[in-house]
């Protein structure tokens, strides 16, 4: 809407002039813009890894603040492994696998970026990470999906075949239908009050 505001738009052989109510707009967007780069350019996050005391720290750099927080103490870590999930696009699909630690709550937390179809890659780090920090290495098999569960107070690491109703796919797929049927709701309230 903004952009057509500010440059007009062409459809159908019409060419439709910019309106100048827009161009406040355009000059905020500009400055948005700017200002998200500039955000994503100076924040630099990073994980530390000590294999003195065997724990994590995560970095966060935003300009001159700079800020290590203790992540996972040596107690705290039960498992390095390797965490996956799939992608696709229209023509293809693919995996993309990540390293994580498995902390002693059974909370995932990642190390690593998204890396497409480097499993191996992903393992041997995850191996290598796993004696630094003197601490169970589990290998991940080709496509499936890590799944941690608590079972008596320890986390349980199993991996599954990816399937449609993952924890993540069915989560999204719950607040999806909530989200329809309160606008069905709305819908046939508003459509009865006239």
């Amino acid at each position: 809407m903004v952009w057509t505001g500010i440059y007009g738009c062409s459809s159908r052989r019409r060419i439709t002039a910019p309106n100048p109510a827009f161009l406040p707009y355009g000059y905020f967007t500009l400055f948005l813009s700017g200002a998200f780069f500039l955000l994503r350019y100076f924040t630099d996050n990073h994980y530390l890894v000590d294999p003195e005391y065997h724990c994590v720290y995560y970095h966060f750099k935003f300009l001159w603040h700079r800020r290590i927080r203790l992540l996972l103490a040596s107690e705290n870590i039960t498992a390095v492994t390797t965490g996956s999930k799939k992608c696709s696009s229209k023509t293809s699909s693919w995996w993309e696998y990540r390293v994580v630690l498995v902390s002693a709550q059974g909370k995932i937390e990642p190390l690593t970026n998204w890396k497409r179809e480097k499993l191996d890659e992903c393992n041997i780090l995850a191996s290598d990470l796993a004696s630094k920090l003197q601490t169970q290495y589990i290998s991940a098999p080709a496509c499936c999906i890590l799944c941690v569960s608590m079972v008596d107070g320890a986390p349980d690491i199993v991996f599954d075949e990816s399937s449609f109703f993952s924890k993540e796919r069915l989560n999204r797929l719950i607040i999806i239908a909530i989200v329809i049927a309160l606008f069905m709701v709305f819908n046939f309230w508003y459509l009865r009050q006239r």
